[in-house]
């Protein structure tokens, strides 16, 4: 008895992920070489980390704004 694999919407998300990334990684490494080329690697790298602080900050602030409206227990 032979049993069912992945469905076609399975591959089809899968493989529409993997292009997905790999255009952002794409795009990632295009602005990346862009701030080498413009600002040198430390300046590069401290834009790299900037972006990565504010990312981390916006989701903080959503975080703590769901919990405060968390009902108590």
């Amino acid at each position: 008895m032979e049993t069912e694999g992945p469905g076609a919407k399975f591959w089809l998300v899968l493989v529409g992920s993997v292009i997905a990334g790999g255009i952002a990684a794409l795009i990632l490494f295009g602005l990346f070489g862009l701030a080498w080329y413009a600002w040198g690697g430390f300046a590069a790298f401290m834009v790299f980390v900037a972006l990565i602080l504010v990312a981390a900050f916006l989701y903080d602030r959503r975080e703590a704004r769901q919990y405060e409206e968390m009902p108590e227990a």
